[in-house]
């Protein structure tokens, strides 16, 4: 049986899934900058982040958010049909 506790963490990591995918997809400009400011402060020597600043990293955040909010869509599904 599960308990209340386990259903609020699965719904907020639901909820928080989803939110982050229509993130990534409306606004991809905006994580891709919040992403590079983090990775100044953690790590500053990356050498990745020249590749955090192309084109094909924003189409790479949009496929992420995609698969995010189709993850959220299948579990919805799995869950309302038990």
């Amino acid at each position: 049986m599960r308990s209340k506790m386990w259903d609020f963490f699965f719904y907020l990591s639901l909820v928080s899934t989803a939110v982050l995918g229509i993130a990534c997809v409306i606004w991809p400009k905006v994580v891709q900058k919040f992403s590079i400011k983090i990775s100044e402060r953690t790590a500053p020597n990356d050498r990745f982040r020249d590749s955090m600043r192309s084109d094909y990293y924003l189409m790479e955040i949009k496929v992420i958010g995609v698969l995010a909010i189709l993850a959220v869509i299948f579990v919805i599904y799995v869950i309302s049909t038990q």
